[in-house]
Formats: C-alpha cells, sequence, structure tokens
C-alpha cells in the first residue's frame, strides 16, 4: 500500500490526536491492563517512548531533506526506549501530555509543508509510516475500547 501524506495526516490528526482520550475513556482496570500488556508503568512511560521515536523521525526527516545521503544512526532499541522513559521519568503525566502534544502537531507541520517531491522519497515516507501509521498499530488502544 501507497502512503499517502493524506494517510500520514489522518493517522496523525484523528487516531494519534485522540489517543490521550481514548485511553482516558478506558475504565482503569482496563488501563492497567493495556499498559500492562504494553510493558509500561505508567501511561506517561508510554507517552516518552512515543515522544522519542516521534523526535527522531523528525531530525530524521529534516536530515533527509538536507542531505538526501543522511543516514540515521542506528538505534539499540531497548536502549533507545530506556532513555525515553529515563528523560521522562520525573515528570507528571500531565506534562507529558503536553509535551506528546507539541510533538504530534509538530509531525503534523512537518508532513504538511513536506513538498511533493519528499513523498516521493523512499527513506522519509519510510520513516513517517513507520512513526506515524506503524506505530499506531504496535500501541492500538482499540483492542481495549
Amino acid at each position: 500500500m501507497t502512503v499517502t501524506r493524506e494517510r500520514i495526516l489522518e493517522t496523525l490528526e484523528n487516531r494519534w490526536g485522540n489517543y490521550l482520550a481514548t485511553y482516558d475513556e478506558l475504565p482503569q482496570q482496563l488501563q492497567v491492563a493495556f499498559l500492562n500488556r504494553q510493558g509500561y508503568r505508567r501511561f506517561a512511560d508510554l507517552l516518552a517512548h512515543i515522544i522519542a521515536w516521534w523526535r527522531d523521525a523528525l531530525f530524521a526527516v529534516d536530515a533527509l531533506l538536507v542531505d538526501p545521503d543522511f543516514e540515521p544512526p542506528n538505534r539499540e532499541v531497548d536502549g533507545f526506549n530506556a532513555a525515553a522513559v529515563a528523560e521522562f521519568r520525573d515528570q507528571d503525566e500531565h506534562t507529558v501530555r503536553q509535551t506528546f502534544e507539541r510533538t504530534r502537531r509538530a509531525l503534523v507541520d512537518l508532513v504538511t509543508r513536506l513538498s511533493p517531491e519528499a513523498f516521493q522519497t523512499e527513506e522519509i515516507v519510510a520513516r513517517l509510516n513507520i512513526e506515524i501509521v506503524g506505530h499506531l498499530t504496535e500501541h492500538s488502544l482499540f483492542d481495549f475500547h
């Protein structure tokens, strides 16, 4: 399936845009079950993980726009995820939610301003697809709703 600007924006605006509210609508026991299945103690820890990968995608796409030969660093996934959680460990959930929303809006802005040519660049489209569409699948709340 071809990933289009429209699909990425729809996912960012409607699916990720409603992610916090969807989680909040779950009864507490389902919230706990969801977090256990995801492997996170706090919802803020899961959000920290998502924020970190989104920030990494923002950096990589911007770098690819400047230098099409840019090679993103290989990430040791478990270490990257642990560092993300540690970065936000001392922040309350409200603050992490605000950062999540700011980062989501930064992605919307990035995707909106990308040229049509950028959407022909395999590395850019693949990165956006993985971090926005694919990541939502990994952390889907719809099985619990």
